[in-house]
């Protein structure tokens, strides 16, 4: 398990692959699709069932490499952007 925090926002990767994250969410930093922010860890990615490896937490982001099961490994990088999402791009 992974813990990391910046600031107003944080992040915790589980032993499972899952992304949970929580703070202030005004530009939809979390990534997990809203702008309301949540005082307990709310669950990134659940629709499309992304399971990540890793993550690496910044000022107003979070870049998290997800496994590859079912489709191949992909970088997310969710962020301060007009949807919460800056990026999305499988590789």
């Amino acid at each position: 398990m992974a813990v990391s925090g910046s600031g107003q926002n944080f992040y915790a990767l589980d032993a499972d692959g899952i992304l949970w994250a929580w703070g202030v969410n005004s530009h939809g930093e979390l990534g997990i699709g809203t702008t309301q922010s949540y005082s307990t860890p709310q669950r990134v990615g659940e629709a499309e069932g992304l399971i990540f490896a890793s993550i690496s937490v910044g000022y107003d982001f979070v870049l998290a490499i997800g496994k590859p099961v079912p489709e191949p490994v992909s970088l997310v990088v969710l962020g301060v952007g007009a949807v919460g999402v800056l990026s999305r791009r499988r590789r």
